[in-house]
Order: structure tokens, then C-alpha cells, then sequence
């Protein structure tokens, strides 16, 4: 892989699992040190010459949830496998009741200047039913610490909870922006197979939001925030001005390189995408032995490419070109109606989606294929 590629660490623990999430992550931090020593073996394996990554990020799990003297080590090992302080963006996810002076002043000294805080709500009832850790206060105060540390501060919500209102949403949104973010993450909650969530609904001990309300409450987020100055430049992603949006997200979307490390992280090179074990156990005896942790590999056709660039290009405000449209037979016909409908206007040599065709992009996708 050539570089500058963006950097990805999974760190796969947790103190709890989220009772709606289903990325990797363990709860048992006893592997911690032999996760770190098989990151050290795999930084060897995949940065052998101490490259200049383009951004860097650190997510999972919750990376912030490992105790200071091991989330040092975790930066430290970075440090000594890659220039770090190239890095256009160095950004680590926290959970709110993990925010303390002492972590804090670790992630400063070791060059992060970006903190992507998992709010997810200000409602404490609602935060219950998503199984966090902290409440509302908590979240405040941990805002208010990383601003006093001078980092960029991110935070993450999700709407369509159950039990959630347009009132609790927009109340939500308020109480986000008195934090004067430089970027905000609105998810849709998703239903993942496997998680005590879904099987909460599935049993009717909880009711799933109707598709209409989690759209309404889409539809305002975009509009509001947009009046308060902040630019809707992907689906879920707000940023207070262009040098704020997500520089490393930014290049999942683009489709350019990214090297994954840790368990389950992936990795692309523009022409393959690779899988790392999701496994801390698998993960660690593959690098005892020498060997790559990876699980899976594939090669991209040229249509599997083109695919991806067009499903990824109208879940952004940049949209679609023209010229990628020319390769799918049934734009031709859909794009009109697309544009009648006002999810779609033309723009200069290619397509861009309105606010209406964000919410719709990945229907649109599907029908274009």
C-alpha cells in the first residue's frame, strides 16, 4: 500500500456492551496486554517502514476505557511504528464516563486533537434503554473537560429510539449544539441481528419507532442544524465548516486506502479489502505465529468498484458523477424521476443529493444497480 494511507485501531474492549451494537468488542480486559503485544507484532507486519499516515483514528470498543498506564503503551506503540505527528487528523473515541484529566492529558501529549464523544443522548430515560454508562450530567461535563484540553470536540448521537420524541430529539440537538461542537454524528438507530435490543422488540418488551417519525426527525435534524451554520456533507455527518468535516470518514466514503489494525478492523488498498480476525484470542495466536490476523480478503471487480462509488457518492452532499452513472443501464430512465421527486439535482458534470435524497440515498442506490 503506497502512502499516505489513513490509519485505523480497533480496540476491541468494553467495560459493557451497548445493548444495540454489534461491532466486535469484549468486556473481558485481562487480554488487554496481549492485545497490545500483538498490536506491537502487527504494527511491525504492516508499517514496516515508519510511514507518514494521511489520518489516524482510534475507535472500537471503547479505546477510552482502557486504564491510562495501558492507553499510554497503546500511543506510545503507535508513535514508534508510524509519524504520527504528519497526520492531518488524529482522532480517539471516548466514552463519556471515561473523560478524566488524566486520560485526557495522555491523548495531548501524544498528539490527538480530536475527540469523537459517544453521547448518543441527553435524555437520561433514553439512555438507559441504549445501556450506557453515563447520564446527561456526565456527558456535560465531560464536553466541557475536552474543550478545557483544547481539543476538537465531536460529539455522537442516535434518534429513533425507542420511547423518543420529536420533542426529546429536538431537545437532544439543543442541548448538543450549547456545547458548540465542531461536529456532530446523527445515527439512525439500527436493529442489529443478535443484539438484546432487537431481541427486546422482537419479544414486545420494546416498540420500534414507525418509519415516518424517524424520517421526520432526520428531515428536521438537517434542517435545523443547517440554520445553525453547520453543513449536512453526508448522511449522518455535520461539520461547523468545511476543515472540520471528518477527514478519515472522509476516506471511507472516497474509497482511498486505509490500513486497519487490531481485531475485526478492515483494511483497503484501493483494489482489495481485508478483514482482521474478530477475535482477540485468534487475533493474538496468528501474530504469536508470525502470521497476518486476517480472516478475509477479496478483490474488487471493476463493476463491485463501481458499485461501491456510486452507493457511498449519494450518501454524500458531493454526490455521483455523470460518468460513473453512464455504467448503470437503468440510470438513464431512473435519474429524471429521481430529479422530478426532488432528491436529486444536477450539478455541473454529475448528481448531488438534496436533503429529501440523502434520506432516500440508499433506496436510490438499490434501484440504480
Amino acid at each position: 500500500m503506497s502512502d499516505p494511507a489513513g490509519l485505523y485501531v480497533h480496540v476491541p474492549f468494553c467495560l459493557r456492551k451497548c445493548p444495540y451494537c454489534d461491532f466486535y468488542s469484549t468486556c473481558n480486559l485481562h487480554k488487554v496486554d496481549d492485545f497490545l503485544d500483538a498490536l506491537k507484532q502487527e504494527l511491525s507486519m504492516r508499517l514496516p517502514s515508519r510511514p507518514c499516515p494521511a489520518t489516524v483514528y482510534i475507535g472500537g470498543g471503547t479505546p477510552s476505557c482502557l486504564p491510562p498506564a495501558q492507553l499510554s503503551k497503546l500511543l506510545s506503540l503507535l508513535s514508534n511504528a508510524a509519524d504520527l505527528s504528519a497526520a492531518a487528523e488524529f482522532t480517539v473515541e471516548m466514552n463519556p464516563a471515561d473523560v478524566d484529566s488524566t486520560r485526557l492529558a495522555i491523548l495531548r501529549e501524544a498528539g490527538v486533537g480530536r475527540i469523537s464523544l459517544g453521547v448518543q443522548s441527553f435524555d437520561d430515560r433514553l439512555l438507559k434503554t441504549l445501556g450506557r454508562r453515563h447520564d446527561s450530567a456526565v456527558a456535560g461535563r465531560a464536553a466541557e473537560d475536552i474543550r478545557r484540553h483544547d481539543f476538537s470536540l465531536g460529539i455522537d448521537l442516535i434518534y429513533g429510539v425507542p420511547g423518543q420524541s420529536m420533542a426529546t430529539w429536538q431537545s437532544c440537538l439543543h442541548q448538543a449544539m450549547s456545547l458548540n461542537p465542531e461536529h456532530l454524528s446523527c445515527y439512525e438507530l439500527t436493529y442489529a441481528a443478535h443484539t438484546p435490543l432487537t431481541a427486546q422488540v422482537q419479544s414486545g418488551a420494546l416498540t420500534a419507532l414507525a418509519e415516518d417519525p424517524i424520517a421526520e426527525m432526520f428531515l428536521h435534524s438537517s434542517d435545523w442544524l443547517r440554520a445553525q451554520g453547520y453543513d449536512h456533507y453526508e448522511v449522518s455527518n455535520f461539520a461547523c465548516g468545511r476543515p472540520q468535516r471528518s477527514q478519515h470518514n472522509q476516506r471511507y466514503w472516497s474509497r482511498l486506502p486505509v490500513i486497519g489494525l487490531g481485531p475485526a478492523a478492515h483494511s483497503f488498498d484501493g483494489r482489495q479489502r481485508w478483514a482482521n480476525h474478530a477475535d482477540v484470542a485468534a487475533y493474538v495466536a496468528s501474530l504469536k505465529q508470525n502470521q497476518a490476523p486476517e480472516a478475509s480478503r477479496e478483490q474488487l471487480t471493476t463493476g463491485q468498484a463501481r458499485t461501491e462509488a456510486l452507493a457511498l457518492g449519494l450518501r454524500t452532499r458531493a454526490g455521483v458523477s455523470q460518468d460513473l452513472l453512464n455504467h448503470f443501464p437503468k440510470a438513464a430512465c431512473l435519474l429524471p424521476r429521481f430529479q422530478s421527486e426532488g432528491w436529486l439535482r444536477r450539478q455541473d458534470q454529475g448528481w448531488q443529493p438534496t436533503t429529501e435524497g440523502l434520506l432516500r440515498a440508499d433506496g436510490m442506490a438499490r434501484e440504480i444497480i
